[in-house]
């Protein structure tokens, strides 16, 4: 009886989490939160984007962590639809409206983001240091070409 108390109550909790996960992932996610979850999404994507540069230009003897770097801004760039589903709060950002009221536009700027760090990851895999260099351009370009319509100075 006492092991089937102890499962009773391990499914219990587990339950419990699983419920309490669920209600959590399909709240609509809104105001100061979504803004902060933005934000560390986008200065994490800065932060790969400065960590791949240095060591594309040498400054640092990292080579073997530009795949991890690579992979963490494909991923990064996948999240950004989501993250920016839905308005913000009034809150200021450099986030402009037009996010939202050229959603279509601005989803488009998110999938040449998106094919152009997955074409990163691959030059990286094949490890050939001018190829990697060359696929970072097309990665600033969807970068700066989001930013220039759809961000704030």
């Amino acid at each position: 009886m006492h092991k089937w108390r102890n499962s009773a109550l391990a499914a219990a909790a587990i339950a419990a989490t699983l419920g309490a996960a669920a209600t959590f992932s399909t709240a609509q996610v809104t105001g100061e939160a979504v803004i902060k979850y933005r934000q560390a999404v986008m200065g994490g994507q800065g932060a790969h984007m400065g960590a791949i540069s240095r060591i594309v230009k040498g400054e640092v003897d990292l080579a073997d962590q530009l795949a991890a770097h690579a992979q963490a801004l494909n991923d990064l760039a996948n999240m950004i639809p989501a993250a920016f589903a839905e308005a913000g709060s009034d809150a200021e950002t450099r986030a402009l409206p037009l996010i939202w009221e050229d959603h279509e536009g601005f989803l488009a700027k998110a999938t040449a983001l998106q094919t152009a760090t997955a074409d990163f990851v691959t030059a990286v895999e094949g490890g050939d240091m001018a190829a990697i260099g060359a696929a970072m351009g097309p990665v600033g370009e969807a970068c700066q070409g989001c930013h220039e319509t759809y961000r704030s100075e």
